[in-house]
């Protein structure tokens, strides 16, 4: 197929400026020239990210400031258009949305090849099945990470194995080892969820992006947590207000954004 390839940005989900740069490098890596790229989202995320969509010529496509997300909606209906009528040869959605699986699953019915470009911690694990490819964007941590912890474990052994030979001549201090040994098994932290009331789990559940900790979207968490709020015959914006102490509104007055305030030690 030698149609043009095609980046489709939801810029209420990527709204990293140095995401999209590194999206846009690896797709070009991989297909060669990008002729059709548009970035779907609000005014407000728009603007944010003027500086790339004028570097990279992006086209910004502004969506309804509606209390229903409409950015998801304007992104399929401008895919699906340029399936019909363009025919391109690669799709890349910058979105790891969960909403975007009937989208993926159908372009690739037609032959498209189609791929996704997400943050690690926004990329949903059932959406994996809909692509050809996921490429997780930022610093993520790897195997080197760990590595690098595990190094200066093995020089701690032989200085205690230089000190056993000295102990043999010293008095021994089993106290002094167990209460250590007491100390060591109490450290570990309890996990976040003990500490957080059972409301604002439910909501981390439901929108499990609130967890990255930063400023998201208003009415895109309130579009995931309206099956939970049904369920308890009230509304989505009472269900956050009511766990003020644990989400941050922003900004007070006319709030268009919702960060969850973590815990101490999360």
């Amino acid at each position: 197929m030698n149609g043009p390839a095609v980046f489709l940005i939801d810029a209420d989900n990527l709204s990293d400026a140095n995401a999209i740069r590194q999206a846009f490098e690896q797709l070009t890596a991989l297909t060669g020239p990008v002729a059709i790229r548009r970035a779907y989202g609000s005014a407000e995320n728009l603007k944010g990210l003027a500086a790339v969509i004028g570097e990279l010529a992006i086209q910004p496509c502004q969506t309804f400031p509606l209390s229903k997300n409409t950015t998801d909606a304007a992104l399929v209906v401008g895919a699906m258009e340029l399936a019909c009528e363009r025919m391109p040869s690669l799709v890349a959605i910058g979105s790891g949305d969960l909403d975007f699986f009937p989208l993926a699953v159908r372009l690739r019915e037609r032959g498209i090849r189609v791929i996704c470009f997400s943050l690690a911690n926004k990329l949903h694990d059932e959406v994996k099945a809909a692509y050809d490819q996921c490429f997780l964007l930022g610093k993520a941590p790897t195997k080197t990470d760990s590595v690098v912890e595990a190094i200066p474990a093995k020089p701690a052994a032989k200085k205690t194995a230089a000190k056993k030979a000295a102990t043999k001549k010293a008095a021994p201090k089993p106290a002094a080892k167990k209460a250590a040994a007491k100390k060591a098994a109490k450290s570990p932290a309890p996990p976040a969820e003990v500490r957080e009331p059972s409301g604002v789990r439910d909501i981390l559940v439901a929108a499990p992006e609130l967890r990255s900790g930063e400023a998201l979207a208003l009415n895109r968490v309130i579009e995931h947590l309206q099956p939970l709020a049904e369920a308890a015959q009230t509304k989505p914006m009472k269900l956050l207000k009511k766990h003020a102490a644990h989400f941050e509104l922003l900004p007070a007055d006319k709030p268009n954004k919702v960060r969850w305030l973590q815990a101490p030690g999360t």
